[in-house]
Order: C-alpha cells, then sequence, then structure tokens
C-alpha cells in the first residue's frame, strides 16, 4: 500500500514473509541489494560504494535492459539501527532534491512489517514517481532473499 499527498509524505507499508534482520541485510549488504533494488525485472542495479555505517555513503546505478545507467542514485547513513531502523538520504545525479528515506521493520507472525517513510520531496509528481518506484522494488524484494 502506498500513500502520499503534496503535504505529507510518502508512505509505503509491507507485510514480508521474512525475518527483519534478513530485510536489514537486504539494503546494507551491496550483493544483496544489487538482487533486487531495481523497479522492473528488466534492470539490474550496480552497487559502486555501499559504507553502511553512520555517515557512511552509498553509490549505485540502476541499469536498463540496453545495459545503459537509467538512474543514478547516492545517499548518506543517518541511523543504522540493526535490525530496527535505517534512515539515509537519498539522492538522483544531477537533481537538486535530497529527500529522506526511513525503514522500520518489525517483527510480525511469519516475517516482518516493513515501513518506509520517503519524504523531503520538491514536488507532487517526484512524489508520486517515486512511490511507483518503492512498489517495483519491493515487488522484487521478498524473492531475492528467499
Amino acid at each position: 500500500m502506498v500513500k502520499s499527498s503534496p503535504s505529507e509524505a510518502l508512505l509505503v507499508q509491507r507485510r514480508l514473509p521474512v525475518p527483519p534482520e534478513k530485510i536489514f541485510e537486504a539494503f546494507t549488504d551491496p550483493k544483496r541489494l544489487s538482487k533486487w533494488f531495481a523497479p522492473q525485472d528488466e534492470m539490474t542495479t550496480v552497487v559502486h560504494e555501499l559504507d553502511a555505517r553512520v555517515g557512511g555513503r552509498y553509490r549505485l546505478d540502476m541499469i536498463g535492459p540496453g545495459g545503459a545507467p537509467v538512474h543514478s542514485l547516492s545517499g548518506v547513513y543517518q541511523t543504522l539501527d540493526k535490525p530496527n531502523l535505517l534512515v539515509f538520504t537519498w539522492r538522483w545525479k544531477d537533481s537538486p532534491e535530497e529527500t529522506i528515506v526511513r525503514i522500520e521493520l518489525q517483527p510480525a507472525k511469519g516475517g516482518c512489517e516493513l515501513i518506509l517513510t520517503h519524504e523531503r520531496f520538491l514536488s507532487e509528481a517526484s512524489q508520486i514517481e517515486h512511490g511507483k518506484g518503492w512498489d517495483g522494488c519491493l515487488a522484487r524484494l521478498p524473492k531475492a532473499i528467499a
């Protein structure tokens, strides 16, 4: 479920059949992240840098079917409380917009509840596009870590 409006943060919630520890690792381990972190199955992800510690940086490219980067993304980790909470900045290459992503993982029967909050968008259009991207990425996540 994705909820958003111009005055609110983007909120994405998912119940996943995987323990919080595995989801946390899927976001913070470069090999695991590269298996699922793109909005479409036709895309791949190349992780150039991932230093999962407070103040550490990440940098990656989402590669399209033709082999060229479609999206280049970087940011800085602000909070890592394994396996419950992950907070990082998010900036597309050549974009003035720097947003914040907060991922909360709560144990739930048979897996965990993922609550993702993405905020500080410069426009409603950007917020909507990020919601579509998160839907695609998170749909690929369970299969990649099963």
